[in-house]
């Protein structure tokens, strides 16, 4: 089981870095096939998220859902990401719990990686996404905001600000991770 937990750790950086989902809104995700949006534009492949937020807009609406394309992914790519779906628990209790226990195993790793003053949760992910969505072409605030499912600029914001002051980090914070010296 503590393998196990281990290896559930290592899909769900992936996933939350390659898609920017919220830690708790992954109990909400779908995979949708052959979608078509309301334009008539049809996409094989597309992960459906019920927004956990609960401020904005989210008072506003009981459900606000938000859609990612993952049609330009390659196949090994598409493989761990529905890999990793497929292992998360359908109940909410079960989740709570799972998470939890990801969350501890990935903090505990990265103190013993990279020293106990730098915290990588699973919500730090989001920040990694953010990171990366800035540097792709044509890519906007309002873009980021809507891919990280904020009603407020304010909030996406705070991903770009972090991102822009500190322009001396490595590309990405796992890139630390591979800077340690294995004797």
């Amino acid at each position: 089981c503590r393998y196990k937990i281990g290896e559930l750790a290592a899909m769900w950086i992936f996933a939350g870095a390659m898609t920017g989902i919220r830690p708790s809104e992954w109990a909400t995700v779908k995979i949708i096939n052959n979608y078509i949006d309301c334009s008539g534009v049809v996409y094989n492949r597309i992960i459906q998220i019920t927004s956990a937020k609960k401020g904005g807009l989210a008072k506003c609406y009981s459900e606000l859902k938000r859609h990612l394309i993952f049609d330009h992914w390659i196949d090994d790519e598409v493989y761990l990401l529905m890999t990793f779906i497929n292992s998360l628990p359908e109940e909410n209790i079960e989740f709570s719990k799972l998470r939890k226990q990801v969350q501890h195993t990935i903090v505990k790793a990265c103190n013993r990686a990279i020293g106990a003053e730098k915290n990588f949760t699973i919500y730090s992910c989001r920040h990694l996404y953010a990171s990366e969505y800035r540097r792709l072409p044509g890519s906007t605030r309002y873009k980021l905001a809507a891919a990280l499912g904020h009603s407020d600029m304010r909030t996406t914001m705070v991903y770009l600000h972090v991102a822009q002051i500190q322009p001396k980090l490595p590309h990405s914070p796992l890139d630390s991770l591979y800077q340690i010296n294995i004797d």
